[in-house]
């Protein structure tokens, strides 16, 4: 499967040039901080601000660190680094890409450091973070594609007190004056329970693919921007095969994957859809922490 990836390394390591291009060959989508328009060290580079960079003051580097240059190039890395599926620290190198690598990790994507089979690294007790240590291409490829999870579809059936909390291509679903007279909401995947003729007569039942965060049963063409309050009523399935994997008696706070744009706190749905049933910024990883959840008797 195709992935969107992120190197993390040195402008020293002369082995992150020939990783990127493997892994492009793979088939996968692959930031290149040295080259990232294409160009030959488009990069950023402290020298291209000033060549004496090495000697700055601390209280130098601290204003150059705003400068529109810094800037720029912090924004640009930073943002392959929000849109990517997975990081791989190429090994070995130095602050900045460990703290890329760190807050990857803390973002929820999976992260792979790797290790030239002719180099040696001096051993790292906090590796034990990551998902992986790589000693060849090929051990990265095998991590990319193993599956982090043991289901492939999750049923999501959630009791949403405010439908107009949201926006059905930018207009504003039903008012909760209309909800209590039980007209049906405009959002896709709204099924009628058997108090239809009540504010609390529709459930929002969406069938989505754990590892993408596709809908499968949305309406294509349609964008949704959700702001669900679903206190105590979101009720989780998960499935294999078809088959139902958990049975969860009653209602349960709503887990963070159903909030990959802000915090929802246990109580509310918080995301956006895209027109083909793509939940954006999905974390596979969240949905994995749930579900070891669910094994020890959580429902977070």
């Amino acid at each position: 499967m195709k992935q969107k990836i992120y190197v993390a390394s040195s402008w020293r390591n002369e082995r992150q040039e020939a990783l990127v291009e493997e892994l492009r060959l793979m088939g996968h989508e692959v930031y290149d901080f040295k080259h990232p328009d294409g160009k030959p060290n488009s990069g950023f580079k402290w020298s291209n601000m000033d060549e004496n960079w090495q000697g700055w003051t601390m209280e130098q580097y601290r204003e150059n660190l705003k400068s529109d240059y810094a800037q720029f190039g912090f924004n640009r890395d930073f943002d392959a680094m929000k849109s990517a599926d997975i990081c791989v620290l190429c090994l070995p190198c130095g602050r900045s890409a460990h703290l890329e690598a760190g807050w990857m990790k803390g973002a929820g994507k999976k992260v792979i450091a790797y290790i030239h089979p002719e180099d040696r690294i001096e051993p790292e007790l906090m590796y034990g973070i990551i998902d992986g240590i790589a000693l060849s291409v090929q051990d990265v490829e095998q991590m990319l594609n193993v599956p982090t999870l043991p289901f492939k579809l999750l049923k999501i059936n959630a009791a949403v007190r405010y439908y107009e909390d949201g926006t059905i291509d930018g207009v504003d679903d039903i008012s909760f004056e209309e909800q209590k007279q039980g007209i049906k909401p405009r959002v896709p995947c709204v099924e009628a329970t058997e108090a239809a003729c009540k504010e609390d007569g529709w459930l929002w039942c969406l069938d989505i693919d754990a590892e993408t965060g596709i809908i499968t049963n949305w309406k294509q063409g349609t964008v949704a921007d959700i702001h669900y309050k679903v206190c105590d009523g979101c009720e989780i399935d998960y499935f294999i095969g078809g088959v139902k994997q958990c049975d969860n008696d009653g209602y349960l706070y709503c887990p963070s994957f159903l909030c990959p744009e802000e915090p929802g706190y246990g109580d509310y749905i918080i995301m956006h859809i895209e027109e083909k049933g793509q939940i954006r910024n999905w974390k596979e990883s969240c949905v994995e922490k749930w579900a070891e959840g669910q094994q020890k008797g959580g429902d977070r």
